[in-house]
């Protein structure tokens, strides 16, 4: 929680010192709420967790760091997590203020959108590195388990990036500037409902902390009143919102310019006609691309809810006991994503406003062609572990990529010279294909991984070798290991492909001294297109163990389709043009 509080006050740093581009009140409000944020903090931190109470018997030597934490991802992992958690809430005060001052147009859109962006960046960073971690620190081979607290980063980070893409719409086209507040709102609610997840110690985690129900029920009346005054402030204001923007707006300082321009900042229902609505669009427009990209998001998201959730209730209403697990949530996560990824690629190249039905055609032709063409060499290919979700999946990478070369290509073609033409590619155009690109190399990653995966248990003594997926494994020994803090036996495991030795693999099984745990390390050898990986379970007799064997394609893909996906989000704040269309205003004070 000290970290917590630490970022936010960074956050809220960051604000003050870029507050001279936003206009007097909506910084002053925006300041504001942030602090208020850091007041409930303070007092959650003070009055249920002091980190500085005293043991009531001080511990002669310290029982070590959970060996699972011991590692440089668990460093990282944490700080890039809640720079993305705690970044929500700069679109969330953002939000508040532009319903209390009953305006939100172009120009505060474009104002919002690099923060949702830098947020976003690191929310996608820590979930990734935490998913990396997880495969090959905990020994089980996967990166994803639908645990709670895994679905409460991911749900956040679900409705940021429909904010990104709802930001696009109501910065560019002066639409959608309520749906825009609303996943502000929630998307900060979710990031709380974690740190509640987290904290409060109604569920059995690897990431749960706490067991006290006081922390729990603090956080749980702090979540009731931002999520429930948040709605209730968007459910009173919402109908007063002043969406177009004003050509000359005040500077007045403080809270006295709040007051004196109160009719140039907040406008009331009948005052709202006199400024005619922006033109609206037809069902084949990048705006309806993106409304449905928003729509699958949500929806993903409000499953994921309530697979999370459901369980917990039915405890609560003393119901019995039932699991949400996997099967439940990969059906329904494949089921919305294939369509939402099938979207984005189009959607990007179309026209706002309208587009005929000829100039759809035209631009998907050719990527459908080459989409359809894969998926059937795939079928072909695969004909004897045939997965539906595997040959869609792979389709729709296709198309993601024939759309992004496409889309490219017609931005070189349209000057006579390329070089020139590739000079005015703004950094926005690259990140937002680059973040594209990111998700079609997470999909390869994610479909090819889960259908090609290949597992062998086995009982090996020195000398034995096993085939799998066209590898031969082959033990060499057993050694004992000395550590810093551990004991370690470790198995020495050479691989090879067509007799020629490829890998070395060296998984352990680990005793602890502090605490006397035992943990499993992964031998892991990978390349982009497969994995190699070997871990140890336990001894069987003198000298024989219990070793799992597996190959795992593309599963790297994963985590560089991540990298992309924030790289192309960090790119696009490069962006100067939207540094130019950044007014800066006189500078002022937060009191007159």
């Amino acid at each position: 929680m000290l970290l917590w509080m630490a970022v936010l006050a960074g956050w809220t740093l960051a604000l003050a010192l870029q507050s001279r581009h936003l206009p007097q009140p909506l910084a002053t409000l925006t300041l504001a709420t942030q602090a208020a944020l850091a007041c409930g903090v303070l007092l959650f931190i003070l009055l249920t967790s002091n980190p500085f109470a005293r043991l009531p018997l001080p511990a002669a030597e310290g029982a070590d760091l959970n060996p699972l934490l011991q590692d440089i991802g668990l460093i990282l992992h944490p700080p890039l997590l809640y720079m993305g958690y705690v970044g929500l809430s700069v679109p969330f005060s953002f939000a508040l203020a532009a319903l209390l001052l009953g305006r939100f147009d172009s120009t505060w859109a474009a104002h919002l959108r690099p923060w949702v962006n830098t947020a976003w960046a690191f929310l996608t960073l820590g979930i990734a590195l935490g998913s990396a971690w997880a495969y090959y620190e905990l020994g089980w081979g996967g990166w994803w388990f639908w645990d709670p607290v895994e679905n409460a980063s991911l749900m956040p980070w679900l409705l940021a990036t429909a904010l990104l893409h709802s930001l696009a719409v109501s910065a560019k086209r002066n639409l959608f500037h309520r749906w825009t507040l609303l996943l502000a709102t929630m998307a900060f609610s979710l990031s709380l409902l974690g740190t509640f997840l987290v904290r409060s110690g109604i569920l059995t985690s690897v990431h749960a902390f706490a067991s006290d129900p006081d922390r729990g029920l603090f956080i749980l009346l702090f979540l009731s009143l931002v999520t429930g005054g948040s709605l209730t402030l968007y459910a009173l204001r919402t109908n007063h919102l002043k969406t177009t923007p004003d050509q000359n707006p005040p500077d007045k300082g403080g809270l006295g310019g709040l007051k004196s321009s109160r009719s140039s900042w907040i406008m009331k229902g009948s005052e709202s006609s006199a400024n005619p609505p922006p033109e609206g669009f037809t069902p084949l427009s990048r705006e309806t691309g993106l409304l449905l990209n928003n729509l699958l998001l949500v929806l993903m998201c409000a499953v994921v809810l309530l697979g999370t959730l459901y369980p917990l209730f039915i405890e609560l209403l003393n119901l019995g006991s039932v699991s949400v697990g996997p099967p439940y949530f990969n059906l329904f996560a494949a089921l919305l994503f294939i369509p939402m990824a099938i979207l984005l690629a189009p959607t990007t190249r179309l026209n706002w406003r309208r587009n005929s039905p000829r100039r759809l055609l035209a631009l998907t032709a050719l990527p459908l062609f080459l989409a359809t063409t894969a998926a059937l060499a795939l079928s072909l290919t695969l004909a004897n572990g045939l997965s539906l979700w595997l040959i869609l999946g792979g389709g729709t990478a296709v198309w993601i990529g024939a759309h992004t070369l496409a889309d490219l290509k017609t931005k070189l073609t349209q000057s006579p010279n390329w070089r020139t033409a590739l000079h005015r590619l703004t950094p926005s155009y690259w990140g937002m294909q680059l973040a594209h690109l990111g998700v079609a190399v997470c999909l390869v990653g994610i479909l090819f991984s889960a259908a090609l995966s290949e597992t062998r248990d086995l009982r090996l003594t020195p000398g034995d070798s096993h085939s799998l997926a066209g590898y031969q494994f082959h033990l060499h020994e057993y050694r004992q290991r000395p550590g810093p803090n551990y004991q370690a036996t470790e198995a020495e495991i050479h691989v090879s492909q067509a007799g020629r030795q490829i890998a070395t693999l060296r998984p352990q099984k680990r005793r602890y001294v502090a605490g006397d745990q035992i943990m499993t390390e992964a031998g892991i050898h990978g390349t982009l297109s497969r994995d190699l990986y070997a871990t140890m379970g336990e001894p069987l007799d003198e000298n024989a163990w219990a070793v799992r064997l597996q190959v795992k394609p593309f599963i790297r893909c994963i985590w560089l389709g991540t990298l992309l996906m924030a790289a192309g989000a960090l790119l696009s704040l490069t962006d100067r043009r939207r540094r130019r269309h950044h007014p800066t205003y006189p500078p002022k004070t937060l009191l007159n």
